[in-house]
């Protein structure tokens, strides 16, 4: 497994456009009393909820099979909770959680 990079930014980003999640995510972003464990899983069941175009999962799992340097199947087959645990060992959220407050209050 590794740490999040720049690349995942913009691979993310792209993830956000083809699904039209812009708005739930800087709902999620900008919420002060949001936790590490509530905002993982807040922004999963918003991936989940909102992504069943068949090329938004695919690049979706795409991302995490990067992320997780495993293959895609492995990463499709994945337990939901197991795929949570490994998202947040990859990166400090409160760090980036402030990123993406900050990015979405710009975007107001």
């Amino acid at each position: 497994m590794r740490t999040l990079q720049n690349t995942d930014i913009f691979a993310f980003g792209r993830i956000i456009k083809k699904a039209n999640i812009k708005e739930e995510i800087k709902k999620i972003a900008t919420d002060k009393d949001t936790t590490e464990e509530s905002l993982g899983f807040d922004l999963l069941f918003i991936l989940f909820t909102n992504c069943s175009d068949k090329e938004v999962e695919e690049e979706i799992f795409t991302f995490l099979a990067s992320l997780f340097e495993e293959d895609i199947e492995t990463v499709k087959k994945s337990d939901p909770i197991e795929t949570i645990e490994k998202l947040k060992n990859v990166a400090d959220w409160e760090k980036w959680k402030s990123f993406f407050s900050l990015t979405a209050k710009s975007m107001m």
